[in-house]
């Protein structure tokens, strides 16, 4: 079946001024393309495939590959086809641009899901973890005394969790005040090498 249909689409279509179709070889095809277009009048081609009958080349309308006659063939049956290479029925109107641009949202909206349902990596996963960490430590050294950041950080803790010294250096640094850390469990100085 597969080979058939390339055959029958390796074939070309000489179409007669009068409708008459000849379908003859790709190659008889672009032959008879080539003296159509660099002939100066009409002359009488032989040809062979065909059983040896004599054509007019002045008679002849165009040569055209199976897709070209299809597309012939809907145009004179009144179709027309749109921008987005879509057909249409006679006085058919075109929704073609409002489906493209449906088509390109939904497309989008599925990438934008399938972008954010994505699991993170695990180097992503700790840039997380790192931030929401810095944001709790500066939130609780921001925070008045009974502050629920603060007490996060509180010695005594249950969830053992100490403010990092170089959060402490970064929060003095960006706000020019000196960190009120009463109270609050920092890290030792041999914490600081298994800093996450």
């Amino acid at each position: 079946m597969t080979n058939e249909l390339t055959q029958y689409e390796e074939k070309k279509i000489i179409l007669m001024k009068s409708g008459l179709i000849h379908w003859v070889t790709a190659e008889t095809g672009d032959r008879m393309s080539e003296h159509l277009a660099n002939q100066a009048g009409h002359s009488f081609l032989r040809i062979k495939e065909l059983g040896n009958i004599t054509i007019n080349t002045a008679e002849v309308e165009a040569v055209y590959n199976h897709q070209q006659y299809t597309d012939l063939c809907r145009v004179k049956s009144g179709e027309w086809q749109c921008s987005y290479g879509k057909w249409h029925a006679k006085k058919g109107e075109c929704q073609c641009k409002a489906d493209y641009y449906r088509e390109q949202t939904r497309k989008k909206q599925e990438e934008e899901e399938r972008e954010k349902n994505k699991p993170q990596t695990p180097e992503e996963q700790a840039r997380s973890r790192e931030a929401i960490t810095r944001m709790n430590e500066k939130a609780a050294l921001n925070g008045e005394r009974g502050n629920i950041f603060r007490s996060m950080y509180s010695i005594g803790n249950k969830s053992g969790r100490k403010l990092r010294r170089k959060t402490i250096e970064e929060w003095e640094k960006e706000t020019g005040r000196k960190a009120d850390v009463d109270g609050l469990a920092i890290e030792e100085e041999s914490d600081t090498t298994q800093t996450p």
